[in-house]
């Protein structure tokens, strides 16, 4: 929502902590989303038919994936 610069809805950090296991915090939706990125990442895109055919819905979850692990990658290489 603020593009990482800080805001009342994240706290003025700039992301979302999920404490502990991320599984028991985040729905079934997101954890197949994760499944499905992970599957294009190798190479084997969505279908079309069937709960894949949401190619815009897609492509953002995916963009923000790729984000997600980029800056998680980075924090890594700071410690």
């Amino acid at each position: 929502m603020c593009n990482e610069l800080g805001c009342p809805a994240c706290d003025q950090l700039g992301y979302y902590l999920i404490p502990g296991c991320p599984k028991e915090t985040i729905d079934q939706e997101l954890l197949n989303c994760v499944s499905v990125i992970d599957f294009a990442k190798r190479g084997v895109m969505p279908v079309i038919g069937g709960s894949l055919d949401q190619s815009n819905w897609f492509l953002d979850a995916f963009h923000f994936m790729l984000e997600e692990e980029r800056r998680t990658e980075a924090e890594n290489w700071k410690d």
